[in-house]
């Protein structure tokens, strides 16, 4: 059996969004998702990767939100 992976690569300027929805409404990686159409797993993957190179600045921002979210789950 031949499977091939269908990876997307997205937009820079999807990545952007994604950071600042999340930033703007303290939203979860899989609130983004749902909001924007882009897999859970992916978003979480541009917060943590992508964003770090396409600008430092809202990267430390979304970090914060992601460990408050994290924070608030009982943990």
């Amino acid at each position: 059996m031949n499977r091939t992976s269908h990876k997307t690569r997205w937009p820079d300027s999807v990545v952007l969004e994604e950071a600042r929805l999340m930033v703007t409404n303290k939203a979860t990686g899989a609130e983004v998702s749902e909001a924007t159409g882009v897999p859970p797993s992916t978003v979480n993957w541009h917060m943590r990767v992508r964003l770090k190179d396409l600008d430092r600045e809202l990267y430390m921002e979304v970090s914060e939100v992601r460990r408050n979210n994290f924070k608030g789950r009982g943990r």
